[in-house]
């Protein structure tokens, strides 16, 4: 018996694609991987990866935004951003 969600990541895009959804991957950038480290339960990393997890999200906003909303909303997100 195979749980859901164990097939992998590529698996599951790949699946939600051939069923007709419209699919945007983030995953943890470099220094966001960094800050997390080996251990995802360590408590020195929550500050530092949370902090850098802030930073990523910040900087993806536009791009995610962009799809969720094919651009019509990238010149308002920019904007509020930018503040």
């Amino acid at each position: 018996m195979q749980l859901p969600g164990s097939e992998g990541l590529e698996a599951q895009v790949d699946g939600l694609r051939k069923s007709g959804s419209r699919v945007f991957v983030i995953e943890p950038d470099e220094v966001s991987r960094k800050a997390i480290g080996h251990n995802l339960l360590s408590p020195e990393a929550r500050v530092p990866a949370a902090e850098a997890g802030r930073v990523q999200g910040r900087a993806e906003a536009v791009s995610t935004i962009a799809f969720s909303t094919d651009g019509a909303a990238v010149s308002y997100t920019k904007r509020f951003l930018s503040k």
